[in-house]
This record gives C-alpha cells, sequence and structure tokens, in this order.
C-alpha cells in the first residue's frame, strides 16, 4: 500500500467507479427505457470497475442496463460481499452506499457534501482535493481501457451475448499493457535468437498463459544470458524436449502449460555477406511439392495455398521459410497428440502452438481426433497507431489461443465440412506409411523365411544323400 494510504486511509480496500459504453438504441420500448442513460444522454451499458490503492484492477462488474444508479449496481454486482469488517471504500459522491453498507462494519470515504450549509469549511475542501488526487487512479484505468478504442461506436445489440466477456478482456488488458508494453518493445532490438526467446516468453507469453509458467530450451542458453534483458529478472530455462526419441521428438524454443512456441528471428535484419550471396531454394517446384505433402494430392488439407503470401524469400519475409514452417506444423502435431495423452478430453480441441519472431505470430491449432490443422496469417505484435504501442487484436488472439480450454467448444465434424474447411492428411499419411512399412516388413520377412527354409532343405536333402 502507497504511505499516502498508510498514513491518511489505511482502510482502504478498493478504489471504485462506474463507466458506461454505447449501445444500438433497442427496438423494444422497455429494453429502450432501461437502456438510456440521462448522464450520457443516449442508450448504455453500464460497469463498476475497482483498483487497489498501488493502482492494480481486482475487480469488474457485469454490464448493467444505462438506466440503473451507481448505489444499486454496487449492491448487485457482488463487491460488498468479497469485503470484511473494517474495510473501506473510496468513492465519489455518486455512491451514496450507507444503507448499501449497513450493518457490515464497511465505511466509505467520499468527498464531504455541501448539504444545508452555505459554504464547505476549509478542512472540507483539502479533504476533497486528496480524495480526488487519490481515486483519480480508478479513472486514468477506465481511460486506458477505452484506449483500446473497442467501445469506440455503439456495441450492436447482437453482440449482447459476447459484449460482457469482451468488456472483462479489455480490462485485463490493462494490467499486461502497463507491465509488459514497454519491457516487450525491447524485442526489437534484440541480436539474436536467445534474447528473442528470453523476451517474448518473459513478457509476451508466461504474461497470457493460464499459470504464468513458461521453460526456455535449456540448450540454446547462453552464458551470459541468465537474466531478461528488458527487466533483468531471471529466466527459466530447463528441458523442453516432447514427444517419443524412437519416432517424432523435438526441442520447442519456448514451452507453455500446453503450448509450444517456436522462435525465428528476423532474417531481414539481420542480413550477412554469407546470407545475401545464398541462393534461397525457392523454387515453385518444390513449393508445389511441399504444398502436395502438406494438403494431400487430392487438394485435402490445412489451408494453405501457392501465393507470395505464404511462401516467399527471407529478403521479403520473417520467418516463412520451408523449414520453420514444416518445424512448426511437427512441432504442433507432436504437441497436440501428447496433450492428448495426459488429458483425452483434449482430443476434440484445437491445441495451439506459435511461430513467432521479433515483431510477428502466427498460431497453429491441431485437433487431433478430427485431424485438422489451421494456421493464422501473420498477426503484427506493435502498432504505431496505438499509444501503447500494442496491437490489441494480437494480444487478445494469443490470450485466447492459450486459454483454449476455456473459450473452444468441440464442433463437430459436419458443421466443419459444411463450411468447407478442408482436412489435414497427416494422420492418413501416417497410417499409409506404417502400412507401407508394415507390408514391406512382411514381404522381407517371407522372403528371409523362404530363404532359410530353402537353404535348410538344401542342407537336409544334401546330408541325406551324403549318407546314402
Amino acid at each position: 500500500m502507497p504511505q499516502v494510504f498508510k498514513t491518511l486511509y489505511p482502510t482502504t480496500r478498493v478504489i471504485i467507479d462506474c463507466t458506461e459504453i454505447p449501445t444500438e438504441r433497442p427496438s423494444s420500448l422497455a429494453l429502450n427505457s432501461k437502456c438510456y442513460s440521462t448522464y450520457k444522454s443516449t442508450h448504455t451499458f453500464k460497469s463498476l470497475v475497482g483498483i487497489a490503492p498501488h493502482g492494480a484492477l481486482i475487480f469488474i462488474s457485469s454490464l448493467y442496463t444505462g438506466s440503473m444508479s451507481d448505489v444499486e449496481i454496487t449492491r448487485l454486482c457482488g463487491l460488498v460481499e468479497l469485503l470484511e469488517e473494517g474495510d473501506s471504500i473510496m468513492t465519489d459522491k455518486g455512491f451514496v452506499l450507507n444503507n448499501v453498507l449497513s450493518g457490515k462494519g464497511i465505511t466509505v470515504n467520499t468527498p464531504p457534501f455541501l448539504m444545508n450549509k452555505g459554504q464547505i469549511t476549509k478542512q472540507e475542501v483539502e479533504e476533497t482535493q486528496t480524495i480526488a488526487r487519490l481515486r483519480i487512479h480508478v479513472e486514468r484505468h477506465i481511460r486506458r481501457v477505452k484506449e483500446f478504442h473497442l467501445f469506440d461506436r455503439p456495441i450492436p445489440l447482437s453482440m449482447v451475448g459476447s459484449i460482457i466477456q469482451i468488456w472483462t478482456v479489455a480490462n485485463i488488458l490493462t494490467l499486461f499493457r502497463e507491465c509488459n508494453s514497454k519491457h516487450l518493445g525491447k524485442v526489437k532490438e534484440a541480436k539474436s535468437e536467445a534474447e528473442i526467446q528470453a523476451i517474448l516468453a518473459h513478457h509476451l507469453f508466461s504474461q497470457l498463459a493460464p499459470t504464468g509458467k513458461y521453460v526456455i530450451d535449456g540448450r540454446c542458453a547462453l552464458v551470459d544470458l541468465k537474466k531478461c534483458l528488458a527487466c533483468k529478472a531471471d529466466l527459466v530455462y530447463g528441458d523442453t524436449s516432447i514427444g517419443n526419441p524412437a519416432y517424432c521428438h523435438g526441442y520447442p524454443d519456448i514451452l507453455l502449460d500446453k503450448s509450444t512456441v517456436k522462435v525465428d528471428m528476423d532474417e531481414s535484419c539481420c542480413e550477412t555477406e554469407e546470407t545475401q550471396e545464398y541462393e534461397w531454394p525457392e523454387t515453385v517446384a518444390k513449393k508445389q511439392r511441399l504444398l502436395e505433402q502438406t494438403n494431400g494430392t487430392n487438394g485435402e488439407g490445412s489451408n494453405l495455398t501457392l501465393n507470395s503470401d505464404i511462401f516467399t524469400t527471407c529478403e521479403d519475409q520473417f520467418f516463412k521459410t520451408e523449414k520453420a514452417l514444416r518445424q512448426s506444423f511437427a512441432q504442433t502435431i507432436t504437441n497436440a497428440f501428447y496433450q492428448v495423452k495426459q488429458n483425452p478430453k483434449l482430443q476434440n480441441l484445437y491445441i495451439p502452438s506459435f511461430l513467432a519472431s521479433d515483431n510477428k505470430v502466427r498460431i497453429i491449432m491441431y485437433n487431433c481426433e478430427q485431424g485438422r490443422l489451421y494456421i493464422s496469417e501473420d498477426m503484427y505484435l506493435f502498432d504505431t497507431l496505438c499509444d501503447h504501442g500494442l496491437n490489441v487484436g494480437t494480444i487478445v488472439s494469443i490470450w485466447l489461443a492459450l486459454n483454449f480450454e476455456i473459450f473452444q467448444n468441440e464442433v463437430d465434424e459436419e458443421d466443419l465440412t459444411t463450411i468447407a474447411l478442408k482436412k489435414s492428411s497427416f494422420q492418413e499419411k501416417i497410417t499409409r506409411y506404417s502400412t507401407v512399412g508394415l507390408q514391406t516388413s512382411v514381404v522381407q520377412t517371407s522372403a528371409n523365411e523362404k530363404e532359410t527354409n530353402r537353404a535348410t532343405t538344401s542342407y537336409y536333402y544334401g546330408c541325406k544323400t551324403s549318407q546314402i
């Protein structure tokens, strides 16, 4: 707790305020009246947020109709039930909570009211200024949420079912931005893949993962890179191996809860004379062979097409080389089967992995039951048009992917077929190659047996003849 709170308001548990976001005008007269806000003179949804004295977000209420008062929302949102006797709340004058907090042993710190007095005293003016100076932080939090520009336009009524989740995510992302935007920006100054791995693991993926834990491939640990370059915190190195060493096995650059990350350095930013003279084998024929191996000769497979957006030279793109894609696909599929073996309930979910560079990310997902492999387009990490410099869409996409167990629902095979999403041929090829290998083994065994029998028979009859 900051010293100013310890001195003036030591029992403060939460600083609260309400805010409104615009919505479309409902056609129903009853809803029209409920959603209309006299304060904003338009139709809105309203929410209560609370921060701790040190500034961290600790409470987000659901969204309510714009006509509800701040006091009524405080009573319904469940905040009071979380407080303990002896705690105090800091609010503005709009929260008259005497009736709501009656008998609970909870006090409210608000600016003094003028009431029937002709003029407030000097002491009351100083108290008003002190409270205003301390509770300004909750208003700054609200401003940061709206700086994402997700709520600039009225919310369509068709999104009512998911707007609460969007509002919650936007509030949570302020925590990520405040703690990591500055440090994450250091990744653009990284000079090696090891440095990129360290910053992305510590300030991007781990911050969005459910448990916040990560492990960087210890085989690539540099002697002088034991701490994060951005914040000087200790890095976590270890064994990231997954799969079966006898079959499909590998070492992801970063291992998260149930996901893996492959980091590929931006070659265009670190070209040397050697790379400039090297001619990359990106012939059309080779690209076509890779597509056929990935999609199948009959066109069935993951959503890859032969165009300049997918396969280009190293000078034009960051990590879309044949090697990086192959490794990412293998890593994604191997990790998916490993996770399903650990938890069979994940069998019909799309388990994500990531292909990342110093300014781009791709999400690759594989469904073991349906045999479907999908890869996203390039998503930029940074956006110069935003005040905080981060691309909100990319951060949200990564967060949703990492928390796939919460947000994903099982999708029927018929639904995917209906919307013409192609199926990967990976499992079919594995089965076919395994069958061919087995048949070859059987044929070789049969041939060996025949040769052995023939030799045995010749030896037998030879012995018999000699004996005769």
